[in-house]
């Protein structure tokens, strides 16, 4: 194992890492361990893009990291979904099961100096709808809506349960790993400088 690559290495662990938290949480009968078991699975499949990504930070691949990302998003389904969870739950309000439906923001409005108001935000079961006059714009910033268990992908406009989003994400980390080999620049050594 020597000669393979160190970040190719952690990505399969962070790999296996999430999959066994979510056959775990499949196991389960109590919903609040089972919930904790998928979002421990939701970190670990996070950490997968985020090795990927860093390499294209380092300039590792042959493509920025925007174009990388681009790439990923492409390939891994629920891209986004499992991005926006694992930003509300770490650096915004703690993703917790609820009962009815709540939204994360967070939701700005941008009143310029001409006349115009934001005028309203609705929520809906197809995500947000926000209404504004004049020069006035609402911007949301990856809200995060779910309703009990279920989660709204904004790109598709469905409630899906964690799990379910677990399993389609994780079922194409192979080929988003086989992308990233194929972008590579050069191999990478177990000598890799560290920072």
């Amino acid at each position: 194992m020597a000669s393979e690559s160190p970040r190719l290495v952690g990505i399969q662990e962070q790999f296996e890492r999430a999959e066994l938290f979510l056959s775990e949480a499949e196991s389960l009968v109590d919903p609040v361990a089972r919930f904790r078991h998928l979002m421990a699975a939701v970190y670990f499949a996070r950490a997968i893009v985020e090795l990927l990504l860093e390499a294209a930070v380092r300039e590792d691949v042959q493509v920025a990291r925007a174009k990388l990302e681009e790439r990923l998003a492409q390939i891994l389904p629920r891209y986004h979904l499992i991005e926006e969870i694992r930003i509300h739950d770490f650096h915004r309000f703690g993703v917790v099961p609820r009962d009815g439906t709540f939204v994360g923001g967070p939701i700005k409005a941008k009143l310029p100096a001409v006349k115009g108001a934001a005028t309203g935000i609705k929520v809906t079961p197809e995500g947000l709808i926000t209404s504004s006059s004049g020069g006035a714009q609402v911007r949301l910033q990856r809200p995060l809506q779910y309703d009990g268990d279920k989660f709204l992908d904004d790109e598709t406009k469905e409630y899906i349960t964690l799990d379910t989003a677990l399993k389609e994400y994780l079922s194409q980390v192979p080929q988003a790993i086989e992308e990233f080999s194929r972008l590579s620049r050069k191999p990478e050594t177990a000598t890799e400088e560290l920072g």
